[in-house]
């Protein structure tokens, strides 16, 4: 086993948390390469859905501006 950690956190389990918040934590902070850490359970109430609304928004704006999206596994195949 391998660990992974994270290089972005847009603290998206918190209830004091925003879809707003996430969206500019992503946007403005993400660069080429970054893991982000974002949470599909187990946060505050509607947790979960602010996270799917900021991606609604999100990846297709980093999509727009070059990124591509991989899973774990394939980042260490290229190691």
């Amino acid at each position: 086993m391998k660990v992974v950690l994270w290089s972005i956190h847009a603290m998206d389990w918190s209830r004091w948390v925003t879809v707003e918040y996430i969206k500019n934590k992503l946007i403005n902070n993400v660069k080429s390469g970054d893991i982000v850490l974002l949470h599909d359970g187990r946060g505050a109430q509607q947790s979960p859905l602010k996270t799917i609304n900021a991606l609604k928004f999100v990846l297709p704006y980093l999509k727009r501006n070059g990124y591509r999206f991989v899973m774990i596994n394939e980042i260490f195949s290229n190691h």
